[in-house]
């Protein structure tokens, strides 16, 4: 993927685009910025942010795709 931003956010974005492989949607919406952060080995308090922004971007993006999915 093509991305700008500190390097926590492009970490957490590197990271959940490798988490959500072979995921269906469903498995992809159920990860938890706690997920993100394990499988970091986690982040300093202050850049904790960057997993939560991942997670909702994550989130924002299936909905956005596959709204009429999610609400069958």
């Amino acid at each position: 993927f093509l991305a700008y931003g500190c390097p926590p956010t492009l970490a957490c974005g590197s990271v959940l685009t490798e988490m959500i492989q072979g995921k269906s949607v469903y498995e992809a919406m159920q990860l938890t910025r706690a997920d993100l952060l394990n499988a970091l080995g986690g982040l300093p308090s202050r850049k904790q942010h960057a997993a939560a922004l991942a997670v909702e971007t994550l989130r924002t993006a299936i909905e956005s795709g596959c709204g009429d999915l999610l609400s069958r």
